[in-house]
């Protein structure tokens, strides 16, 4: 008796590429009797393509000629060759994913099952979908390279395909058989299937009569479409086994065209009864220095051949394996040092292995809190700033992944006693501290250190000092605006109105809720006006405001703060439409771009029948190329076309003016 287990994967749809010369569709062949045998899947990112174009070429000369074209079936014509409860879904599927007005994910959607359906059953669906051709033109011993094109859009590519000569399926790797009560389950490796063109596999089972296998699964197990990177615990299990009783089994491959490969190595398997697998309790946790010592009795089950060791945090649900292979079954102690974790406490808990390779259930958790006595680092810029009787302090935060908070402490003195003037631990990196009315002081000066989850505290900072009001009368600059190119962004300002000024410092944030970086370490020219920014991210989005410094090296308030997209003067306006005329192969279009210097990119070209709902209908274009050919413009009808341009970063551009066409006679 036969069970075929089928679990619950995760189907890879494919992406579209940037780069035209990467293949948007899987594309195989092999060498057969009569040529060369071609297959392929429908590609998504596209409508349902009505036709396919196959190109040969000799291997490396790249010059292609067209030796056939393939035609999906029409409903008329695969009628009576699909059995009719699947009539129904089959036309709704092709319907779907054929018509552009519906939704982009229900048509890729569709075409997924589409692609499920030829997977599964090839006949009839390849010769319906067209998703197969052979080559009887090729000569023998002789090598092409081949292309595919989607309704005149090149989707995959072949190379080095010999002519006559067949290339086996290769064999299963990394099989694996779990013995269980009367049943034995296999899994192995699917990694590199669809590349391949491994569609599936077979099991045989040698009989212990004739000595000679038998495949044993009633239908192919077809993989091909399977998440590869996913964790398959079973693939097929084969039960009604006597126990105790030595089976041998091999797997074979399929591929696309039918072809199986040879055996895999011998799979031995004795099913049998067994005790579950019990790992020990963890006796005792000891903490020392930055380190953890566990303790734990020796399994007295004789096959345990190791333990494993997991860490986790408390309430994270996840744990973490920390020793790469099982400690030895005489083990019964394991040191770990968690470094710095964002969390006070860690729980610990021990697996068994044996000699299979399967694994028991953790144990329970052992509860501790991480050992932590090494003091945190403290964050290196700090500064302040005094108006009105408030004084505004902000600093960058530690790195430490453990820190809990920051501390403040005041003197008038610099080298007085300090005060901490925070009631708690400031879990921010700002502060605002409010001056005691019957203060007099015109100085004061401010400290700050780090305090991490288990109490320990950084060292201080060096005194910061700050000045009243009445004696602060440096003023930033006004009017900062800011302008961004490709690979710069200009600032320009109208300098401070102060009179002692030294210079300005160029403050520049990636976020505005984390402490800005200074651009320039020494102060720009009190009388500079302007500074370029040359040390930007394309498609970013910075924010910029000066503060001056005086000859007393007292820092003014920020100016105003501006903020740029860099990239934007450039990078994101789309070309507009120059051309749009029909003729007898489509909708022609040509456009040109506004400015001289054409960024680096890809277009995308957009259509809709009624000027509100646009789609995709190219392949992301280089902007290098300046026309493109609409195939699909279905003749008496007019369409609206637009443009997007996509940067390098993968922002994309608001569209172009629409422009309208005329119909195709």
């Amino acid at each position: 008796m036969l069970r075929l287990y089928y679990y619950i994967f995760i189907l890879t749809l494919f992406g579209l590429h940037a780069n035209a010369e990467i293949k948007h569709s899987d594309f195989w062949a092999t060498g057969t009797s009569v040529g060369v045998s071609l297959q392929w899947n429908i590609p998504q990112g596209y409508l349902l393509p009505s036709y396919y174009t196959v190109l040969r070429s000799a291997n490396g000369k790249k010059r292609y000629t067209q030796i056939g074209k393939v035609y999906r079936l029409q409903n008329r014509e695969w009628f009576s060759i699909v059995l009719p409860g699947n009539r129904d879904t089959l036309t709704s599927l092709i319907q779907t994913a054929s018509n552009e007005v519906i939704e982009h994910p229900q048509q890729q959607s569709a075409i997924t099952t589409l692609n499920h359906l030829a997977a599964m059953t090839p006949e009839p669906y390849l010769l319906i979908m067209g998703l197969s051709f052979s080559d009887t033109t090729c000569r023998q011993n002789v090598s092409y390279d081949y292309i595919l094109l989607a309704d005149n859009k090149k989707v995959a590519e072949l190379t080095n395909i010999i002519g006559f000569k067949r290339t086996p399926p290769r064999t299963p790797v990394q099989t694996f058989a779990k013995e269980l009560d009367g049943s034995v389950k296999f899994t192995w490796s699917i990694r590199g299937n669809r590349t391949a063109g491994i569609r599936g596999y077979n099991i045989y089972k040698v009989n212990q009569n004739t000595k000679l296998p038998n495949k044993i699964n009633n239908s192919l197990i077809t993989t091909i479409l399977l998440d590869e990177d996913a964790y398959n615990y079973s693939f097929f299990e084969d039960i009604g086994l006597e126990n105790n009783r030595l089976y041998l089994y091999y797997i074979t491959s399929v591929d696309v065209f039918g072809y199986e490969s040879a055996f895999s190595e011998a799979i031995s398997a004795i099913p049998q009864k067994t005790q579950i697998l019990i790992a020990p309790t963890i006796k005792s946790v000891t903490n020392f220095n930055e380190n953890v010592q566990l303790e734990w009795e020796k399994s007295q089950d004789n096959r345990v051949q190791g333990y494993n060791v997991y860490r986790s945090i408390v309430g994270s649900g996840l744990k973490f394996k920390l020793n790469k292979y099982p400690l030895p079954n005489y083990t019964t102690s394991y040191t770990d040092s968690p470094g710095d974790l964002p969390t006070n406490f860690i729980t610990y808990s021990l697996t068994v292995i044996d000699k299979k390779g399967q694994e028991s259930r953790t144990s329970f958790d052992y509860e501790t809190p991480i050992p932590d006595s090494k003091s945190p680092n403290l964050t290196g810029f700090f500064q302040c700033q005094q108006t009105d009787g408030k004084v505004r302090l902000w600093w960058t935060k530690s790195t430490d992944a453990d820190i809990n908070g920051y501390e403040l402490a005041r003197s008038y003195e610099q080298y007085a006693k300090y005060s901490i003037i925070s009631p708690t631990v400031i879990l921010d990196s700002m502060f605002v501290d409010i001056l005691p009315t019957n203060s007099n002081a015109t100085n004061m000066w401010y400290r700050l250190r780090a305090v991490d989850r288990h109490g320990n505290v950084s060292q201080w900072s060096q005194p910061l000092p700050t000045y009243s009001h009445s004696i602060l009368n440096i003023q930033p600059p006004e009017g900062l605006t800011a302008v961004g190119n490709r690979k710069t962004v200009e600032l320009t300002w109208q300098p401070s109105t102060s009179t002692n000024g030294l210079g300005y410092y160029i403050n520049r944030y990636s976020d505005t809720t984390l402490t800005p970086i200074t651009l320039n370490l020494n102060p720009l020219n009190w009388i500079e006006n302007s500074f370029i920014d040359r040390t930007i991210a394309e498609g970013k989005t910075y924010w910029y405001e000066i503060v001056s410094i005086d000859s007393n090296y007292i820092l003014s308030p920020p100016s105003n703060r501006v903020v740029v997209l860099c990239g934007d003067k450039f990078s994101l306006r789309a070309p507009y439409i120059d051309t749009l005329a029909t003729t007898s192969q489509g909708v022609f279009i040509t456009w040109k771009w506004r400015i001289h210097d054409i960024p680096f990119g890809e277009l995308i070209i957009e259509r809709s029948s009624d000027g509100e709902h646009y789609y995709p209908i190219s392949s992301l274009i280089p902007t290098s190329q300046n026309k493109y050919t609409d195939v699909s413009a279905n003749k008496g009808e007019r369409y609206y076309y637009r443009l997007r341009f996509k940067a390098v970063t993968g922002i994309v551009s608001e569209p172009s003016s629409p422009e309208l066409s005329k119909a195709i006679n």
